[in-house]
């Protein structure tokens, strides 16, 4: 049996004493015989999307297992629009909305 783990994130958090890193992720994935994970980058969920984006794409092209999912913030991100074409040229096909919800982010 295949496992794909649909939710999974990277980075760097202050508040949290965890290692969120990538290679963490990558070793818990591997301990827990997951095939793949749709993942993003923290730091495109809680603090600029366009440079979480590039990292989750970074991450997936040095990992094939691993399938990136964009943030996109609706409400912080005025060219919003070009981030979901400039991703979907790059192969992204999941999206995540943040929202206001969202744990950690600012409102607007």
């Amino acid at each position: 049996m295949h496992v794909f783990d649909i939710h999974t994130a990277f980075g760097r958090r202050a508040e949290f004493a965890h290692d969120l890193s990538l290679p963490a992720l990558l070793a818990a994935l591997d301990a827990a015989c997951v095939a793949g994970a749709l993942t993003h980058s923290l730091r495109g969920l809680h603090y600029d999307a366009c440079a979480g984006n590039r990292e989750t794409l970074m991450a997936a092209a040095a990992h094939p297992y691993l399938a990136p999912a964009a943030v996109v913030d609706l409400r912080e991100y005025a060219g919003w629009q070009d981030e979901i074409d400039r991703n979907l040229r790059a192969g992204v096909r999941v999206f995540r909305f943040p929202t206001e919800q969202q744990p950690g982010l600012a409102s607007s």
